[in-house]
């Protein structure tokens, strides 16, 4: 992840990038964004390449409701 510093007035100039910082980090498909800001803008929020995240699976589970009337 990079910085550059913008400037505006009197004309728009850019400055040399900085790293923020580096890592493992999924990334995504070219358009589409794979991290957000924090509400408090001092932190990324972004998903480490490599770990999985909640269950592995999903179970769908069809005519549960008759399942109980039995």
């Amino acid at each position: 992840m990079f910085r550059v510093g913008l400037t505006f007035e009197p004309s728009f100039s850019a400055s040399q990038p900085e790293f923020l910082f580096t890592g493992q980090y999924d990334s995504a498909a070219v358009g589409h964004q794979h991290f957000d800001v924090a509400y408090d803008r001092e932190r990324f929020l972004m998903i480490k390449h490599g770990e999985t995240v909640g269950p592995s699976e999903v179970r769908v589970v069809l005519n549960w409701v008759d399942e109980l009337a039995e």
